[in-house]
């Protein structure tokens, strides 16, 4: 589970799980070391290709994960995650090695 129910200043709210966090910081800091020399871009539009790979058989869907990439690839693909554009390639078993393959790319033109 990535979200839990907390407090922050007398509100309830949905708060990231330590496993969460340790998660993002992880995929953050493989995003930055395999982007190499790409600079994030600022209000282009990035297109991000995932394929998934599960742990096990059990029935998932990819777009659960959504929130929880983008806000992890924020600050290495882009610097704001609303112009992240993700596309689920594709989904497979990998008991041995469970993990989400990305693919960035700008899509074109800057936004107006």
């Amino acid at each position: 589970m990535y979200y839990k129910n907390g407090k922050k200043k007398r509100r309830v709210m949905d708060v990231l799980s330590d496993r969460a966090q340790d998660w993002m910081a992880d995929a953050r800091d493989r995003a930055v070391s395999a982007m190499g020399p790409w600079v994030a871009t600022d209000k282009v539009k990035v297109v991000v290709e995932c394929k998934v790979y599960w742990p096990d058989r059990r029935r998932r869907d990819c777009h659960n994960l959504s929130k929880l990439l983008c806000d992890a690839l924020e600050g290495a693909v882009c610097k704001d995650d609303q112009y992240m554009l993700l596309r689920y390639m594709d989904f497979e078993l990998d008991k041995d090695n469970p993990r989400v393959e990305v693919v960035a790319y700008e899509a074109g033109e800057p936004c107006q």
